[in-house]
């Protein structure tokens, strides 16, 4: 297991289920009902490819511990990566990461298939949340340092207290948005593209860890906590 020295913050799940995406996607989530373990194929929408689901997913009850992806030659946030306190997080990552990683590295899926359910992930791809997602849309507030961080970065919260961060976390910048015992926000700067990884228990009946990351997250140039090799070789 990691060091507890690793671990950026922790939240608590108590509902049985996660809302996850931007402030519109959570809201959506935390207002439908639970869905049962995704498994969706991946469909033309217009003139892209995406999954449709709600935000949310049944997770394991308990603490979830959170983790910073950082660049290897600098301070810089390039991805996160949260998952319950009895898993392992680095092999976890790691198995993730060969089952589907970054659309812009090799990997072994792009999309959600019979495979990545076999291997117990499930994707959330670019078009499949974000204003793409379409709903109700959360009046926040702006951040004139970075532009897209309103409609580009996500958090990871507790079905139940979906509600109450979404109108919490609305009134303050996205960069500015701290931990809470009930949820976490994943900024990354300049972020333009974004994309999910869930983690199931080997019955794929709850999530029991999440990967995120951008376009900008380079895994072979990505550390995880206490480590000095990247997650992925060049």
């Amino acid at each position: 297991m990691a060091d507890s020295s690793s671990i950026d913050s922790s939240f608590v799940v108590t509902s049985g289920a996660l809302c996850f995406g931007t402030l519109s996607n959570m809201l959506g989530g935390a207002q439908a009902p639970t869905q049962p373990p995704p498994t969706p194929s991946p469909r033309l929408t217009g003139t892209v490819i995406a999954h449709q689901f709600e935000h949310n997913v049944p997770a394991k009850n308990g603490s979830w511990n959170v983790y910073k992806l950082r660049d290897i030659d600098s301070p810089r946030v390039d991805g996160w990566f949260a998952a319950h306190q009895e898993v392992d997080p680095l092999p976890e990552l790691t198995k993730i990461l060969r089952v589907a990683g970054s659309p812009y590295e090799e990997t072994e899926n792009t999309f959600n298939n019979d495979a990545t359910r076999a291997e117990r992930v499930f994707l959330v791809n670019r078009y499949d949340w974000g204003y793409y997602a379409g709903g109700d849309e959360v009046e926040e507030v702006e951040d004139d340092e970075d532009e897209l961080a309103a409609s580009n970065t996500i958090g990871l919260v507790d079905y139940e207290h979906g509600n109450a961060l979404v109108q919490k976390w609305a009134r303050q910048k996205s960069r500015k948005r701290r931990p809470s015992e009930n949820g976490i926000w994943m900024y990354i700067p300049d972020a333009e593209y974004m994309w999910g990884r869930f983690g199931f228990n080997d019955d794929y009946t709850e999530a029991r860890s999440f990967l995120h990351f951008t376009q900008r997250t380079d895994f072979g140039k990505t550390v995880f906590p206490g480590q000095t090799q990247p997650l992925k070789e060049n």
